[in-house]
């Protein structure tokens, strides 16, 4: 099977404010692997058959008057079922074993958008089931998969809630083809998303989310992951990740982790479009790693690729093109470094060699956008570690070791006008996410949903990690910006809803 073919850059824009940052152009990037459209968006058939599940339910029929408990509605499960599930509490972790198929998925979800929780989790070993509305903790670490686990093909999770609150996994999504994580709320792991993936699958499509406080491992060393793409001999190819939003207030820094100890390469991986805050980019663990990173903003947050697949390949001959384009990298502490950069590749011996590789030349790091005080390091041609402290001495070293990285970059001044990220959610109309980034440190923000909301329409607006609780505004939408309060702190993430 061939691993990917090559497609066309599809740049999407978002509602952000101005301030300096990156133009997300692609006119002078080459071919490469981007999936043309939005394969990430699926109409969602219409069920063959309809069943209504009640915490307290024991009717056989499954009908609105008499609803059927969750493991009735588990054990009947065939492919085309629609299970809408009514408020309430759901506890045990919940095994759905049945599958659907493509053209009749076997579906759950909140019945008109009531609170459902499921108290221990979902383990989902059944291809083509979906997911849609509900919120999934597990404070006791009873699921071993993790609150939200995936091993089958051809799953969806739309537009949950899911926090494990004790120490493990919030989602794990494992390898298997067609899977699809879109408009998420998921905190409080020790990882937050924890997944592999084999280019033979595809792309695993990871979209729209917000991942947020991910914690320490129990001894307070590992993590926090707010993501982490590892594998021990197995797979990590093939993530494409868009238009999330990764923060920690937790602890003094998360990571978006993509590396590990993989036996095939750690190769073909697309992040556009994202939002960071005390977050870590960081390519990379023991493997070398080749990626498209364009277009995403990094507050606070440094762009770790310090396994830069470099010069001299010879265990995975001709790895593609690695892009690094139009990125905003914005720290308010200039003694932090803004990027790192160490080569790696494989040599004749089947040995890697860190540090050593060359920067082949063929490969486009460029159009970046820094804030003031430029602090970069690299290590690369069997050169030393070498400490950058302005973007031509950045050019200038990075030149020596093989390709002389952004050139049409530059250095922007902080920002002082505070910038709003709208996302709107392709599944669902009148509801998106929003980051704030409150450079202008004002109180409240200004957040323009005209892209969102419908004139008339109620809306409300949720604390992230409170999605079911009290809004922080709410109202009749009446055009243009709607007034948020946020106590003046940096950084919010928010979910928007609308009304009937």
């Amino acid at each position: 099977m061939k691993r990917l073919i090559h497609i066309i850059i599809i740049v999407v824009s978002l509602s952000v404010t101005d301030c300096g940052g990156a133009n997300n152009s692609s006119s002078s990037l080459p071919e490469h692997f981007i999936p043309d459209g939005t394969p990430w968006v699926r109409t969602i058939p219409e069920p063959l058959r309809t069943f209504y599940v009640s915490p307290s339910g024991t009717g056989g029929s499954g009908t609105e008057q008499t609803p059927m408990s969750l493991e009735s509605a588990i054990d009947i499960s065939k492919p085309g079922d629609l299970f809408l599930l009514s408020a309430g509490e759901y506890t045990g972790v919940f095994k759905l074993k049945k599958s659907g198929t493509e053209d009749a998925p076997v579906v759950f979800g909140a019945y008109r958008g009531e609170h459902v929780k499921i108290r221990g989790g979902f383990e989902i070993s059944g291809d083509y089931t979906y997911i849609r509305g509900m919120e999934f903790t597990d404070p006791g670490d009873t699921s071993e998969q993790g609150t939200l686990s995936i091993t089958a093909k051809g799953v969806m999770i739309i537009n949950n809630v899911i926090h494990a609150e004790g120490y493990g996994t919030s989602l794990s999504s494992w390898n298997k083809a067609d899977q699809i994580i879109y408009g998420n709320i998921i905190y409080s792991g020790h990882h937050n998303i924890y997944t592999q993936n084999s280019a033979a699958n595809g792309y695993r499509y990871f979209v729209n989310n917000i991942s947020m406080d991910a914690k320490t491992d129990i001894n307070g060393k590992n993590g926090p992951f707010e993501f982490h793409a590892y594998a021990e001999g197995g797979d990590v190819s093939s993530f494409y990740i868009r238009n999330n939003i990764f923060a920690n207030f937790a602890q003094n820094g998360g990571r978006l982790l993509i590396g590990g100890k993989n036996s095939t390469p750690n190769d073909l991986h697309v992040l556009i479009n994202n939002y960071f805050y005390n977050t870590s980019l960081a390519m990379g663990y023991r493997r070398p790693v080749q990626a498209y990173i364009s277009g995403n903003y990094l507050a606070d947050s440094n762009l770790s690729y310090e396994y830069f697949w470099g010069e001299g390949e010879k265990k995975f001959p001709e790895p593609p093109v690695i892009v690094v384009t139009d990125n905003s990298i914005i720290m308010k502490d200039n003694n932090r470094h803004q990027v790192h950069v160490r080569t790696s590749a494989y040599a004749v011996d089947g040995n890697r060699k860190d540090g050593i590789p060359g920067i082949r030349s063929e490969d486009i790091w460029d159009r970046n956008v820094y804030s003031p005080g430029f602090l970069g390091w690299i290590h690369a041609a069997g050169l030393d570690n070498k400490y950058t402290a302005d973007l031509d001495s950045w050019r200038r070293e990075t030149g020596s070791r093989g390709n002389a990285f952004d050139l049409n970059g530059k250095e922007i001044p902080y920002p002082d006008k505070t910038v709003v990220a709208v996302i709107p959610n392709e599944y669902e109309k009148g509801r998106a996410h929003l980051a704030v980034f409150n450079y202008g440190n004002e109180d409240p923000v200004k957040a323009d949903l005209s892209g969102v909301l419908s004139m008339g329409r109620s809306f409300r607006i949720m604390n992230a990690k409170d999605a079911f609780g009290e809004p922080v505004a709410s109202g009749d939408y009446s055009g243009g910006a709607v007034s948020i309060p946020v106590n003046k702190a940096f950084f919010s993430a928010f979910l928007v809803l609308s009304g009937e």
